[in-house]
């Protein structure tokens, strides 16, 4: 019975609050959603594979306005969407190596998180 209420009180918690982050899908339908706009998906992959793929969906989807492979940005308008994609190489502490793909979408300051899970299950789709 403790243990319940205390489950309970912190699911409570967590939704009054807006800060867990979900495991979402798996397949096609996967990414780790870190903030309200921003979605993660880890790839098994090249780094300069990963950008191109990003690179290619958004510009496939509207007008990429900014692009730097060196810090890993592009930034694309999609409709009345602005959105953000960084692909980024990370080293775990076990040596093992992987790519991010984040991709962040807001519509008039205000998150559009749908758009970002059908552009990272673009990308994700290309994989």
């Amino acid at each position: 019975m403790k243990i319940t209420h205390c489950l309970l009180s912190l699911c409570l918690l967590f939704s009054l609050t807006g800060c867990i982050p979900l495991l979402v899908g798996t397949g096609v339908a996967g990414g780790l959603v870190l903030s309200v706009d921003t979605v993660r998906l880890d790839l098994d992959t090249t780094i300069e594979q990963a950008w191109e793929e990003t690179r290619s969906v958004l510009s496939e989807r509207g007008q990429v306005i900014f692009e730097n492979e060196s810090d890993g940005v592009i930034r694309a308008r999609i409709g009345d969407t602005s959105v953000a994609a960084y692909v980024a190489r990370v080293t775990y502490d076990s040596g093992d190596t992987s790519i991010w793909v984040d991709v962040s979408a807001r519509r008039r300051a205000l998150p559009n998180l749908d758009l970002a899970f059908e552009i990272i299950n673009d990308i994700q789709g290309r994989f």
